[in-house]
């Protein structure tokens, strides 16, 4: 598959990887690259099918999440993008030394209009960032402070109550974590 997809035989490689995926469905790796191929391809129902059988298949992949994230911020749909805003989150759960992804979560839901989580991934990214890079982001820590500041101005703050069905085993887990069910940490 993957020489195919080198070689820019694109059927090829996703013929390959399907026979990979039904050889052995939790094999990660061929579905991450399937999605990828797909997504290049702008195949975006089977690109998130991919990742979603990757995820599946080891919900501890932050790669998995983060390819899902991506693929579905990119989406014009509400639905879309607040699961990848639960995706992306939930990335950064699982990979806490990656900076990057606050950084990223925190200009996507500042774009969604929820300055208060933006601001929230925000200092956290900046709480490790190297100098440069907090200045980088001055002028949206500056925007996002000044919109808290009007409430009144605020419109997106009421949209992500994250209430879409997509969501619902993101909802669930966190009941059961502020519960302290240590099942739920698995």
């Amino acid at each position: 598959a993957k020489t195919a997809a080198a070689a820019g035989r694109v059927d090829a490689a996703r013929d390959s990887y399907r026979l990979a995926l039904r050889l052995s469905p939790g094999y990660v790796e061929a579905a991450l690259a399937l999605g990828a191929l797909e997504a290049r391809s702008g195949r975006v129902p089977e690109a998130s099918a991919a990742y979603r059988t990757a995820l599946a298949a080891d919900p501890e992949s932050s790669d998995a999440a983060l390819s899902l994230a991506n693929l579905l911020w990119a989406e014009p749909d509400r639905q879309a993008k607040e699961e990848s805003l639960a995706l992306i989150d939930r990335a950064i759960a699982l990979r806490p030394d990656l900076g990057r992804l606050r950084r990223e979560s925190a200009e996507r839901w500042a774009a969604w209009g929820d300055a208060a989580r933006a601001l929230e991934r925000l200092d956290a990214y900046r709480a490790d960032a190297p100098a440069a890079e907090r200045a980088a982001t001055d002028e949206l820590r500056r925007r996002l402070v000044e919109r808290l500041a009007r409430p009144e101005e605020r419109p997106g703050e009421a949209l992500p109550d994250l209430t879409s069905p997509a969501l619902e085993p993101y909802r669930l887990a966190r009941v059961f974590a502020a519960r302290g069910d240590p099942a739920s940490l698995e």
